[in-house]
């Protein structure tokens, strides 16, 4: 308060006083990227846009309950290792971590979302590890791997699980 007091009175008015015209413009979350989004950034905005949507994915895969809705956090920066988790979910005891692959889930990204997983086990919760990717390179054991294609004709993300096939329609929002 003392600050913005401090600043208030220390301000100069400029003359002539700025305009500003702010337009609000449709999010396009796909661009004119097909098959792949151009972007991680760009997959991760979709899911959390369209989270009823991804929550029914990870229930129909068998990863969350239907019952209980989970508590959905993005961009989780770890402490003492400085990585940021794309996306974590907790419902009860479970953590589901997820990490995002634009292009290919591999053993460089398994590797990434195992030491995610040896965290959230430390900090006592039964860890569910998730990736998704344009592509799946391997198995990787204690890893759920799900594909997607982005189909820009029909803007739809679908995603390929181990149980089912989703589609997520991707249109455009305000």
């Amino acid at each position: 308060q003392q600050l913005a007091e401090a600043v208030a009175s220390d301000g100069a008015k400029i003359s002539p006083p700025l305009h500003v015209s702010i337009q609000r413009q449709p999010i396009d979350l796909i661009l004119q990227d097909k098959g792949k989004f151009s972007s991680e950034a760009r997959l991760e905005a979709t899911l959390l846009m369209k989270q009823a949507e991804f929550l029914q994915v990870l229930v129909g895969e068998g990863f969350l309950s239907s019952s209980s809705p989970p508590f959905v956090i993005n961009q989780i920066t770890l402490p003492g290792i400085n990585y940021n988790v794309d996306i974590v979910l907790f419902s009860g005891s479970h953590a589901l971590v997820v990490e995002l692959k634009k292009d290919t889930v591999d053993r460089d990204a398994a590797n990434q979302l195992l030491r995610y997983g040896r965290y959230w086990e430390l900090s006592g919760k039964q860890v569910h590890l998730i990736a998704i990717g344009n592509r799946i390179v391997g198995n990787h054991k204690g890893i759920h791997a799900l594909s997607y294609n982005l189909n820009h004709r029909d803007s739809v993300l679908e995603i390929q699980g181990s149980m089912n096939s989703y589609s997520i329609p991707v249109q455009n929002t305000r």
